[in-house]
């Protein structure tokens, strides 16, 4: 009896702690609230090694998606396999493949993406992961036939069109390309990596009117998007748009005072309106951002040649072919400072150079083989 009233004793000072200590952040309004405080003390129909099974078989998989929106990609991964020991199935695989896509891991993607597939085919966002993985891996044509696969699963996924958008460009269909980066946006006017892509086709195609208005609506959903504007500038300089285009160009300066190609593309604006002085000084300003940049390098000899500063252009030109020596145009440009120099000798080194890398239809082929006969 005494044992007795001494665990009722036990229970009751229990009770007493659970109310004083929790307090109200458990719901409890009475000191006699039985079945709330009986909860906490786990004095319900479920005993805890039942619930903590429960909690066990659902956590894993659940974790590793909290792991995987955390980009905590490796832990997220130990999770999945968890999950994957505990039940072979569709959803875990793809998420271990899924999470692998992210880590630029494709092989090891591929794999459990298919084994996705085996046990269910029917999930359009497996048919889109491996298209990505495919489009990554370069297999292009591949990645085309999985996507529009995910498409026939579900024709409203915008990221499959964008993905088959930039299939098409790689293989150079860019008529396709673009119609499906525009079936992307019909999908999804927001999506601005699809309105971006879509004035880069456009652009490539020529289409400039085109190519302004999907960069404009670039702009609206992200002002702050710096390729975005330093394209828009640059299709409103093609368009011969030189105000338009240096308006945005120091939009960008302003926002981004260390992107190097938007003082190449600033610069080419001067040189093209003949002020070669200002157009080195912005070609000066992108190769102290970075000095191997070829565009504003060989861009700036070009405007010292045009002020008869022709041992500045050598240097420069030499610069643009040490860095890169496909540029072997170059070549027959410092051949040509040189001729301008009166030096002969140097003249005929270069332009044989040259000569020796051209083709017969190359730019300066022909005009080479004459400068190389009247110099000897």
């Amino acid at each position: 009896m005494k044992k007795f009233l001494l665990f009722l004793i036990i229970i009751f000072l229990a009770y007493i702690t659970a109310y004083y200590t929790t307090g109200i952040t458990n719901g409890y309004t009475k000191i006699f609230d039985f079945d709330k405080i009986s909860k906490t003390l786990n004095f319900d129909n479920t005993s805890s090694t039942e619930y903590e099974d429960n909690i066990e078989e659902i956590s894993y998989l659940q974790i590793g998606i909290k792991k995987l929106n955390e980009k905590n990609y490796d832990d997220a991964l130990s999770y999945f396999f968890d999950a994957l020991n505990d039940n072979d199935n569709s959803e875990n695989n793809y998420y271990i493949g899924h999470t692998y896509l992210f880590q630029e891991k494709y092989d090891d993607a591929e794999y459990y993406l298919d084994m996705a597939i085996e046990k269910d085919g029917k999930n359009p966002l497996i048919y889109l992961d491996k298209g990505i993985v495919l489009y990554n891996q370069k297999k292009y044509d591949d990645a085309i036939n999985t996507l529009y696969f995910s498409t026939e699963l579900n024709p409203e996924l915008a990221k499959t069109y964008y993905y088959l958008s930039l299939c098409y460009e790689k293989n150079n269909q860019l008529e396709v390309a673009l119609q499906s980066a525009e079936t992307a946006l019909e999908k999804d006017s927001l999506y601005a990596d699809a309105w971006f892509k879509a004035g880069y086709i456009a652009f490539e195609l020529d289409s400039f009117i085109i190519s302004k208005k999907n960069y404009k609506k670039l702009i609206q959903i992200d002002s702050l998007n710096k390729y975005g504007l330093v394209n828009l500038g640059l299709t409103y300089s093609y368009l011969e748009k030189n105000d338009s285009a240096l308006l945005y160009y120091n939009k960008t300066i302003k926002l981004y005072p260390k992107y190097n190609l938007v003082y190449n593309n600033k610069g080419y604006i001067f040189q093209k309106q003949g002020n070669y002085k200002e157009a080195i000084k912005t070609y000066s300003k992108a190769l102290k951002l970075n000095e191997e940049d070829t565009r504003p390098l060989w861009n700036r000899g070009d405007c010292y040649f045009e002020l008869k500063k022709y041992n500045d252009a050598i240097n420069d030109f030499k610069k643009v072919y040490k860095i890169n020596p496909d540029y072997f145009n170059t070549l027959y440009q410092i051949g040509e400072c040189y001729e301008k120099l009166n030096d002969k000798t140097n003249a005929l080194n270069y332009y044989k150079q040259y000569q020796a890398k051209a083709t017969t239809d190359g730019k300066y082929y022909e005009e080479v083989a004459n400068k190389i006969n009247k110099l000897n």
